[in-house]
């Protein structure tokens, strides 16, 4: 799969049906399109950065690192995200899209979801463990979700030491799905209230969207009264964090 593909896009221009559910409102988009510009103004920082040492190794005839270049990706890839992302909130709040909650077989979307995201965790020789049960299925809407995973992926790209584990299970009768790794585990304002972080990207602390997007599109999951919602916590690998996203 394209990993810089635009599903919301794809959706609007092939007229693919909707499932009528209302998007959420009273949203401030204005702050979390400030904190978003702050943050992909640091991605295009770096990405420049980069750039200016692989013309500079190229002057001198030489090879840039690998690691070099799976960082440029890395970044041009956060950025890429965070504009889908800005994309789909500012759909969402206007009415201009809704959910497409299909069933899945759960470990089929997750091994989907990391294929991107595998040459750059190899390059940190961080190991990635899928703990699913095979035949788990559950309703949800895959491109959605599946940015969701890809944000915290990022994020332990950039502060996991060496270890990824991604669980998903049926818990009280909710598709509970985990991303538990090793790193330095979450600050200690973000495990008050996730819910209204909105402009602190989740695993850093630093602003983006990563954390309110995870929010909204957990509250758009609704099934008999439920709705979705999202935890952080430091239970990961020697008390390294764990995002846990709940769906009915």
């Amino acid at each position: 799969p394209d990993a810089h593909r635009d599903p919301l896009m794809e959706k609007e221009a092939t007229g693919e049906s909707r499932s009528g559910r209302e998007a959420p409102t009273g949203m401030d988009f204005t702050l979390v399109l400030a904190s978003c510009i702050h943050d992909m103004k640091n991605s295009l920082g770096l990405i420049l950065a980069r750039l200016d040492q692989i013309a500079s190794a190229a002057g001198e005839g030489q090879v840039p690192p690998a690691g070099m270049l799976a960082r440029l990706r890395h970044e041009g890839g956060r950025l890429n995200n965070q504009l889908i992302q800005l994309l789909a909130i500012y759909r969402i709040g206007h009415g201009q899209y809704f959910p497409e909650i299909e069933e899945h077989v759960v470990a089929e979307s997750l091994q989907e979801w990391l294929i991107p995201q595998q040459e750059l965790l190899a390059e940190r020789d961080i190991a990635v463990e899928i703990d699913c049960p095979p035949e788990l299925t559950w309703y949800y809407d895959r491109d959605l979700l599946g940015g969701v995973l890809s944000n915290i992926l990022n994020n332990a790209f950039r502060y996991t030491r060496s270890r990824l584990l991604i669980r998903a299970q049926e818990k009280e009768g909710m598709l509970e799905l985990q991303v538990l790794d090793d790193g330095p585990g979450y600050p200690p304002a973000m495990l008050t209230d996730p819910d209204h972080q909105q402009g602190i990207d989740f695993g850093t602390g630093s602003t983006g969207i990563g954390l309110y997007y995870a929010s909204l599109v957990a509250s758009l999951h609704r099934n008999r009264g439920r709705s979705g919602q999202i935890r952080l916590a430091n239970e990961g690998f020697d008390g390294g964090g764990c995002f846990t996203i709940r769906l009915p």
